[in-house]
């Protein structure tokens, strides 16, 4: 008697389920994130595997470049030469989305800033001008894999006012 009074229940619940529509414009937003989705994706491979190639060109474990605030700390100790340059570099990381939580607007402008300069400081000590440096900053799916898989050796630091 029991299962013949859940029936009607769980195919009511059923009927209703698989009679959901969506409107054109949901059905055209959702396919505009998953092609966005899977073009990052596609991006993020070579940069990666560039990435990859430049800390082992430094001297690190690649693998070191998938571990997000260990890597950027190892980053930032082999360009800046120092183990305060690791700590810079991950402040530079978290200052981030600290500022966009306290001031919303600022932070992309901030953003970009740190981005450049982390970009110039490691085009420096692989000997690169500052217009790689800004093809680091702006395409690094492009730039990075160019650095790690060309003929360029690591330098070791430099003066970043020179």
């Amino acid at each position: 008697m029991h299962g013949n009074v859940l029936n009607p229940v769980l195919l009511s619940l059923y009927n209703q389920s698989s009679s959901i529509e969506a409107s054109p414009e949901e059905v055209g937003a959702l396919l505009i994130f998953i092609f966005a989705m899977i073009l990052i994706l596609i991006l993020s491979i070579p940069y990666i595997i560039g990435l990859w190639k430049i800390y082992t060109k430094m001297g690190l474990p690649g693998w070191e470049c998938l571990i997000p605030f260990y890597g950027e700390y190892q980053l930032g100790s082999k360009v800046l030469n120092t183990d305060k340059g690791g700590w810079i570099f991950l402040g530079l990381d978290i200052a981030v989305p600290v500022l966009n939580w306290i001031v919303p607007k600022a932070a992309s402008p901030v953003a970009l800033g740190i981005n450049i300069y982390k970009s110039i400081m490691i085009a420096r000590c692989f000997g690169k001008s500052m217009g790689f440096a800004i093809g680091l900053a702006w395409l690094p799916f492009i730039f990075y894999p160019i650095l790690g898989f060309g003929n360029s050796t690591y330098l070791g630091p430099t003066d970043p006012l020179k």
